[in-house]
């Protein structure tokens, strides 16, 4: 089930690289993992972070621009959860959460993000069949930006007691304040596998995602795929259960009209390397430092781009 306690710190982390993608799309994932390995959530769940980031290279991604720039900045969560239906077979969850980015320098490009979620589940013999739904109403400096509605059902089953797997359907809805020619409609496919070890607390884990995104200006329809591979492992720290995580991702984005200033069908292509750690300091507080790298390659010169990303975040769980 998408938007699992963990989702609010990886969503506040995404500074303003690839709004809709990143609040949005990716939060299936980081659900799953959360299904997969724990059990049902608390009635009532508050999770609040601060912390530190520095961005090489400040990029928008959602709006073609990058800054080309860097510039550190204040990381701020907080997730209020409700679920009011938790029995063995099925699941209700509802959640508010908050997530920002302050820069230091480039405040116009401060990010908020305001987001409302209801996921349901339903376990029928080994397949349970989800259905989650979310609103995200993102504010870049001191305007309304853009708002971003999500529709995801999904499949998913343990295959073998270590073998899970997950494919969702997701549609997602972007609608700018201003800038109405990158309004869009978007389908995406997704597949996970997770094989799991050391009792559930690490996996590995292959996904291929495909994304048909129709948007209102032509030149910024486009069709992508994309493959990761992702890895967790734990570790024993100081005496604490940590856990160590790794992702590589690729992507390939091809769109389907001409964009005028090169006579030519636009093309690009994304690596993106993370690692981070979840290290406990009590029962309820958790420091996660996390490191990303993203070199993005066009046939357009000017959206050529490489970026370090490196944040630290200190997360409350009540």
């Amino acid at each position: 089930m998408a938007c699992r306690l963990r989702v609010a710190a990886a969503r506040a982390q995404v500074t303003a690289r690839g709004l809709a993608q990143g609040a949005c799309a990716g939060l299936a994932l980081i659900g799953a993992i959360s299904e997969a390995q724990a059990g049902s959530p608390p009635l009532l769940g508050l999770t609040l972070g601060v912390g530190a980031q520095y961005d090489s290279n400040v990029v928008i991604d959602d709006a073609d621009s990058s800054r080309r720039n860097g510039d550190g900045g204040l990381l701020t969560t907080g997730t209020l959860s409700f679920a009011p239906v938790q029995t063995r077979k099925t699941n209700v969850r509802v959640a508010y959460s908050f997530d920002g980015v302050t820069n230091f320098k480039l405040t116009d490009v401060n990010l908020a993000i305001h987001g409302g979620s209801l996921a349901l589940s339903r376990r029928m013999g080994k397949v349970t069949f989800g259905l989650d739904y979310q609103l995200n109403h993102i504010v870049l400096g001191s305007r309304p930006y853009l708002d971003v509605h999500l529709v995801s059902p999904s499949l998913a089953l343990f295959v073998k007691p270590r073998l899970y797997v997950r494919g969702a359907y997701s549609y997602q809805s972007k609608n700018f304040t201003s800038a109405n020619r990158l309004d869009a409609r978007t389908s995406l496919v997704s597949l996970d596998a997770y094989r799991f070890f050391a009792k559930r607390k690490g996996y590995i884990a292959l996904g291929v995602r495909g994304d048909d995104e129709r948007a209102s200006g032509p030149e910024f329809t486009y069709r992508a795929i994309q493959g990761s591979a992702r890895v967790q492992i734990p570790l024993r720290i100081f005496g604490t259960d940590a856990k160590a995580r790794a992702s590589v991702t690729y992507s390939d984005r091809s769109y389907t009209n001409e964009t005028r200033s090169i006579g030519a069908r636009r093309s690009e292509q994304r690596s993106t390397i993370s690692a981070g750690i979840d290290l406990p300091l009590g029962k309820r507080m958790t420091l996660r430092p996390l490191y990303r790298f993203v070199d993005r390659r066009s046939n357009i010169p000017v959206f050529n781009y490489r970026a370090h990303f490196a944040s630290t975040m200190l997360v409350v769980k009540f």
